[in-house]
């Protein structure tokens, strides 16, 4: 007796499997990537100003909540990382933007889109960083820019702890690759006024 073919919703439904484990994996292994030490950058200067520029963005209230704690979040490890180890003068880091807001996306169209698990929006997340190196005069004697951005998708079905929770690690992420593209653009641009740590 030969065996009864598959309908054919279910041969579809076997061709998209790997597509739909794909889709589904995609998360789990953004969120598995593991944030490393990030850099100290010392100046020899007198001391190191931090300050919060940075306007509110956004058309919720959510985005600009998110993108007021993505400042304080880059103006906490700024604070922590960007170090005077003496001498005349001082620098200035001032956060020029932090915006952290969900973008909705376009609804899939067609027949895969009933077998795939599509996003649905779009986290998105930038930062500008100024740092300047001031003299003892006060007047910017040279600077350096950093602006930055990063995304991830939100996909059908993820509910409002998940968000936050996506939200907040790509904050910490956007944070992190701030200070390193900041401590890479010192040493390039800056280089005159730093000096080794222990």
């Amino acid at each position: 007796m030969s065996p009864r073919p598959l309908p054919h919703r279910a041969t579809l439904l076997l061709l998209l499997l790997p597509l739909l484990t794909a889709c589904s994996s995609l998360p789990r292994a953004y969120d598995q990537q593991e944030l490393g030490p990030l850099p100290t950058i010392r100046f020899a200067v007198a001391r190191v100003e931090v300050v919060d520029r940075s306007p509110e963005v956004g058309t919720s209230f959510i985005d600009r909540r998110r993108g007021r704690e993505l400042a304080r979040a880059l103006a906490r490890a700024l604070r922590a990382r960007v170090v005077a180890a003496g001498g005349p003068g001082a620098v200035r880091v001032v956060v020029e933007r932090a915006r952290l807001v969900e973008r909705p996306l376009p609804r899939p169209e067609g027949l895969g889109a009933l077998f795939t698990r599509d996003a649905v929006a779009e986290l998105e997340a930038a930062a500008t960083v100024r740092l300047s190196v001031m003299g003892e005069d006060g007047r910017e004697r040279a600077f350096a820019l950093v602006e930055l951005a990063r995304s991830r998708p939100l996909y059908e079905g993820t509910g409002v702890a998940a968000r936050e929770a996506a939200a907040r690690t790509l904050a910490r992420r956007l944070v992190a690759a701030t200070v390193r593209a900041l401590a890479r653009r010192a040493e390039r641009d800056l280089a005159a006024w730093l000096t080794l740590g222990p």
